[in-house]
């Protein structure tokens, strides 16, 4: 499936360029080339077996949907819509009905709901949202083929900035473009007129007459918000059902993933019965800090465009501030035609200083200037590989350790591969059975793993362990493909030649140890010990046994 998705994508060589400018035709106010830095592609390189991929929605949801339906472990329901939810100390029960075949119920031990930010399972369980909305915002999703007016590679994400429009551009690799602007009430233009409106603004943004198809267009809410709970019984939450932020970031999809990566090996614990349900407390107590901080950098991605706008007198706090006006007495008593009327009134005022950028004068000079010098600034919003590899967990299921997490400056923009408890394994390569495979492929998906480079050590170490403890564990022997790699691999794991990192079944480290295995056996039980007591049945039986 990464393959599949991966061919869908652009080369990425035309994903690197972020553009402020008047139209797409127009020359760029400023830009930040993601490509520019050659070391710090070649280090990213190094951190995932993959490369980032950029592909729109369009594109990745018939790619799932095909792999759901092969799946034959997946009974897949096309068509539905949920209309109830129950639930008992069993299980769950849903009624769906369906497009042309009348309602239909489904049980289940557990549900989880990952249906978007306007989820009704969230809604069905009074589960609210805590958190504020943003700004109103409307876009377009459309066709065109612009080769006549700008050259490929073309920018992958335009902040336009005109008298008419106001707003973001981004390109996907197939000729398709989704164009954002925000608005304050929905009486505006925008939403009123819809096709027609975009109809006009569309030419505007790109700067020049060519035929475009519109394919569908939308109104939505941008909001940072979490909800309450993201387990309410035997129903989780997860993705945008569980946490909304703002698209200044690109953490939306990723964060959905984790989450249920973080989930998946626990759930299927407790099926198995080897784990109680108490085990599931831990996927809240884990994605909520951590989806907290994406959410808190996306809003300082948001704001921090001001730095570059507020030069034209048009900022998204002001955008805020505007917006709760019109939701507040008394504007908005304001009949609906005049309020509308009156917001889009303001909002083209606020676009007015826009007519100075391709002005020629010294005073559009010096405006044009202080936009191209507030440009750089913006990175950490278009790069965040520190975050996004970076995120570590704390808990009940991690061991903790009195140093702090090793990073780079903030931890925003650039990652540092460690092994400290609560973070990712860092990506490796390993020789297994004469074949080099990442080591997280080869980490259990049910048991902690033990990785180490001392194979014989720390397998007499497990001798002496008490047997319901060494159950828990595989020990994985971390051998370098290449011989001259090991010194490096020793360095990457931060525990050197003789002492192990304890991996739970989702790839985060659980606990290590720079000692050898003999001297730190007392320490490893005691670790299984704290880390599997509190919901393990069997474990906790041994041990009063």
């Amino acid at each position: 499936m990464a393959r599949e998705i991966s061919s869908l994508c652009p080369p990425h060589a035309e994903i690197g360029e972020i553009r402020w400018c008047t139209s797409l035709a127009a020359h760029p106010l400023g830009k930040i080339d993601l490509l520019d830095d050659q070391a710090r592609l070649e280090k990213v390189a190094t951190f995932s077996p993959y490369h980032i991929a950029h592909i729109g929605q369009h594109q990745l949801m018939p790619v799932l949907w095909r792999w759901i339906e092969s799946e034959s472990l997946i009974t897949f329901v096309k068509g539905a819509g949920l209309i109830s939810l129950n639930q008992d100390e069993g299980g769950a029960t849903v009624g769906v009905k369906h497009a042309h075949s009348g309602t239909t119920a489904y049980r289940a031990d557990w549900l989880i709901g990952a249906d978007g930010a306007n989820s009704s399972v969230r809604e069905m369980l009074g589960v609210s949202m805590e958190g504020p909305v943003l700004a109103h915002m409307a876009s377009v999703f459309f066709s065109a083929d612009l080769d006549s007016v700008l050259a490929k590679p073309r920018p992958l994400l335009s902040w336009i900035y005109n008298p008419d429009f106001c707003g973001v551009l981004i390109k996907h690799f197939d000729d398709h473009y989704i164009l954002m602007s925000p608005f304050i009430t929905q009486e505006q233009e925008m939403v009123r007129l819809g096709a027609s409106y975009w109809s006009r603004m569309i030419p505007k943004v790109i700067g020049a007459d060519v035929p475009f198809q519109i394919r569908t267009q939308g109104n939505w809410s941008m909001a940072t918000q979490l909800a309450q709970v993201f387990r309410k019984g035997r129903v989780m939450l997860v993705g945008d059902a569980a946490h909304r932020f703002p698209h200044t970031g690109g953490f939306g999809l990723n964060s959905g993933v984790q989450d249920a990566q973080n989930l998946a090996w626990k759930l299927a614990a407790v099926q198995e019965s080897r784990a109680t349900e108490s085990l599931l407390d831990s996927y809240e107590a884990e994605r909520k800090p951590v989806v907290a901080l994406f959410a808190e950098q996306s809003v300082s991605n948001h704001f921090k465009l001001d730095e570059v706008t507020n030069h034209l007198n048009i900022t998204n706090r002001g955008l805020m501030s505007a917006t709760k006006a019109f939701e507040t007495a008394p504007i908005k008593w304001l009949p609906s035609k005049l309020k509308g009327r009156f917001a889009d009134a303001l909002m083209k005022l606020a676009f007015s200083k826009t007519r100075q950028l391709t002005e020629t004068s010294a005073r559009a000079h010096e405006l044009r200037s202080r936009i191209a010098q507030a440009v750089p600034g913006q990175l950490e919003h278009f790069l965040s590989t520190g975050l996004e590899f970076g995120y570590a967990y704390s808990g009940g299921l991690v061991i903790p350790e009195r140093s702090m997490q090793p990073k780079v400056g903030a931890g925003v923009v650039d990652y540092q591969p460690t092994t400290w408890p609560g973070c990712r394994l860092p990506h490796a390569l390993i020789s297994r059975g004469g074949v080099e495979i990442p080591l997280l492929y080869v980490i259990d998906k049910r048991k902690f793993s033990l990785i180490t480079h001392d194979d014989v050590g720390w397998a007499q170490a497990l001798l002496c362990l008490p047997l319901p403890y060494v159950s828990e564990l595989v020990l994985i022997v971390a051998v370098p493909s290449k011989a001259e790699d090991r010194a490096e691999l020793v360095s990457l794991f931060e525990v050197g030649e003789h002492g192990a990192i304890l991996v739970r079944p989702d790839g985060h480290v659980a606990w290590r140890t720079t000692l050898p295995g003999m001297n730190a056996v007392g320490d490893l039980e005691q670790v299984v010990r704290k880390l599997t007591v509190s919901y393990r049945r069997k474990i906790a039986s041994a041990v009063v046994a």
